[in-house]
């Protein structure tokens, strides 16, 4: 299977996060590691509008660039599902594994997981997943400080047992079909299937503080290797 890592040079929120050092390497460079050593992948691609990721992405061995995204799929309002849809066309195939850049902790064993379960499964779409607070339990935060339930939610919270494993898409591996997925322009349907992914591997990178511990994290880890 393709990976494909969509990687925009206009980010807003941290500015140029996809190329920020973090432990001695551009940000981007971790997940193309990580689909370097996933067996279940056979090439890994970057989807960018950008030069200087682009020059990055080129630097490491095995790792191709080959096509530009176009302006309009680069912009803040652009529908990530159709910069899917675009690098699959791009690559003529009918099936990705979407490996966000911001993911940098993710193992090529998640990858590799997440491509075997959307192989047994027949699934239209894998979505790596970390454990969540049901929702019963998120409050709304008034100007005074003042918790109330959120409108729409049950403001009962006696029992989380009784809501079962609640999970929510961490961002770091996405298996799709391509033709289920410019069908449905979602990734939530029947066919969908989640792999489950502790807290210490579905860092997001959004922040400053996000670097920071994913930093500290990646540090723990070479040093009990």
């Amino acid at each position: 299977m393709i990976a494909v890592v969509p990687a925009r040079g206009g980010s807003k929120g941290l500015p140029r996060k996809n190329v920020l050092p973090l432990a001695g390497l551009p940000l981007i460079v971790h997940s193309l590691r990580c689909a370097l050593a996933a067996r279940e992948i056979s090439r890994v691609v970057v989807s960018t509008d950008d030069e200087e990721i682009a020059a990055v992405a080129r630097s490491v061995e095995g790792v191709e660039v080959p096509f530009m995204r176009p302006a309009h799929l680069a912009t803040d309002s652009a529908s990530a599902i159709d910069v899917h849809l675009h690098a699959a066309e791009a690559l003529g195939t009918s099936e990705l594994c979407v490996l966000l850049p911001t993911a940098p902790l993710r193992r090529a064993e998640d990858v590799d997981a997440s491509v075997r379960l959307f192989r047994e499964r027949k699934a239209e779409a894998v979505l790596s997943v970390t454990a969540a607070k049901p929702a019963a339990w998120q409050q709304a935060l008034a100007p005074d400080g003042r918790l109330s339930p959120p409108p729409g939610l049950a403001s009962s919270i006696d029992n989380r047992q009784g809501y079962g494993e609640v999970v929510i898409p961490n961002g770091a591996v996405y298996v799709l079909d391509m033709e289920a997925l410019a069908r449905s322009r979602t990734y939530f349907g029947s066919r969908s299937f989640g792999h489950v992914m502790p807290a210490s591997r579905s860092i997001d990178i959004d922040g400053p503080d996000d670097l920071l511990m994913a930093e500290a994290l990646l540090a723990h880890r070479e040093a009990a290797a």
